[in-house]
């Protein structure tokens, strides 16, 4: 059997759990990683399980992308949406790229959005987004409840978050579980003042941001300043089912017929070697396409662009979030 390549670039919090995950497919895989910060890597390292010595000949980490083989069956680009781009341009012009997974949120640019299409569409990548909760199982259960209807009320609130950064989660996680299309963003509730992102030199946002899907489904995401948990509601025609993320809690009342369980929460470190099996044996991949994803990203970025425009009185290019 041929060993599949795999490269990882961006060695970062995100990056670290896609090579733990990926660190168990070294039996059948090599994986090359890139970052060029040092002390990622010895974090990355850190982090990884014990590896045997056939493992460990199969894991390479480099702090260049120059010095990286020229083909990969796998690419995984994991570093912040400000320089995503240009990697990606850099990674098209000089490597062979059979199938690509792409971090989000994507760019800060619109315009990167289509470029990054014509490039994937001209060197025929396959391409997907990893907006990973169409993996988790309690959202595959509720999809069996949800799809199709019509008049479905979606909200999700909590405090601080990270409107900026994963609201895009939920736009596709609605859009797949309800089987609707996203159709407007309106961003008009956002507070004036931005906060500054755990991440240095991005920002993030409070307030509310309401969104409108096809078949009249809606969705409100709320998020505070100071903390609280994360709950996901779906109400509507004899429906009713609460999501807690942060406590892992399921309740529901559906046609009178009430439940409540517990449900798993699985880490990235659990999934990302799942993603890359599905990938790499040509089975059917979960995550949204490239071509999906870029058009919800393509109404988040607008409306945040647009909320920032009118509030600092100022022309922008950009949304720096990530």
């Amino acid at each position: 059997m041929s060993l599949k390549n795999i490269a990882l670039i961006g060695l970062g919090e995100i990056g670290s759990r896609h090579l733990q995950a990926l660190s168990k497919n070294l039996s059948k895989c090599e994986l090359h990683c890139v970052d060029p910060v040092k002390e990622s890597i010895k974090l990355c390292k850190s982090r990884l399980p014990k590896l045997n010595k056939l493992e460990s000949s199969r894991l390479n980490f480099y702090d260049s992308l120059d010095l990286l083989p020229k083909h990969f069956n796998l690419m995984i680009i994991a570093t912040g949406a400000d320089v995503r781009f240009a990697i990606l341009q850099e990674l098209a012009k000089s490597f062979s790229v059979e199938n690509l997974l792409l971090e989000k949120v994507l760019f800060q640019k619109l315009s990167h959005l289509h470029s990054a299409q014509e490039i994937l569409d001209k060197n025929k990548i396959n391409a997907w987004v990893n907006c990973s909760r169409r993996y988790w199982s309690i959202y595959y259960e509720v999809r069996k409840l949800l799809y199709g209807r019509k008049d479905v009320r979606f909200s999700v609130s909590g405090g601080n978050w990270g409107l900026a950064c994963n609201t895009i989660h939920y736009l596709d996680i609605f859009g797949w579980i309800s089987g609707s299309a996203l159709e407007n963003i309106d961003g008009k509730n956002l507070e004036k003042d931005t906060l500054d992102s755990k991440r240095k030199g991005f920002i993030e946002f409070v307030g509310r941001i309401e969104v409108s899907f096809s078949n009249n489904n809606k969705m409100s995401l709320t998020s505070s300043r100071g903390v609280g948990d994360l709950l996901v509601k779906i109400e509507g025609k004899d429906l009713e089912i609460v999501i807690n993320e942060s406590t892992g809690d399921f309740q529901a009342n559906i046609d009178g017929n009430k439940d409540s369980k517990k449900f798993p929460i699985p880490f990235q470190s659990e999934l990302t070697n799942i993603i890359a099996d599905q990938v790499l044996e040509g089975n059917e991949v979960s995550l949204p396409s490239y071509t999906d994803s870029s058009i919800q990203h393509h109404h988040l970025l607008e409306a945040f662009i647009c909320h920032l425009e009118k509030t600092k009185k100022e022309k922008f290019e950009h949304c720096p979030i990530t």
